[in-house]
């Protein structure tokens, strides 16, 4: 799970590559693809890890629409982050409708499970 400009966004990265982001807002679940990378010119970082969803997709932060891959620095993502949890405990890898509308406000995965379909 992570907080920032977005709001709060609940993510689930397979050890594959897949991923499969739980948006605010959203009434679906967004798969896509991510990968780590090295350093990158055009960013300045070192290591960074890298998103790539649908072609119908719309970044509303970077105004980017999808289908090419998105970089940002591993550590920049990682500061971002504020908890982690094993496995995939709201089923997003297989869900095509998001559990619930997720709001942008910060929450926690404690208050999201309860609420949980």
């Amino acid at each position: 799970m992570s907080f920032d400009a977005h709001g709060t966004q609940v993510e689930f990265l397979s050890k594959d590559g897949r991923t499969a982001l739980w948006y605010p807002g959203n009434g679906i679940v967004l798969p896509g693809r991510w990968r780590l990378v090295g350093a990158d010119p055009t960013t300045g970082f070192q290591d960074n890890i890298c998103f790539q969803y649908g072609a119908n997709t719309y970044n509303p932060l970077t105004l980017n629409y999808g289908g090419n891959w998105e970089c940002e620095g591993i550590a920049l993502y990682q500061g971002h982050v504020v908890e982690r949890v094993a496995g995939d405990p709201f089923g997003l890898d297989k869900r095509g409708a998001v559990p619930f509308v997720l709001p942008r406000q910060r929450t926690t995965f404690a208050e999201l499970l309860k609420r949980r379909s």
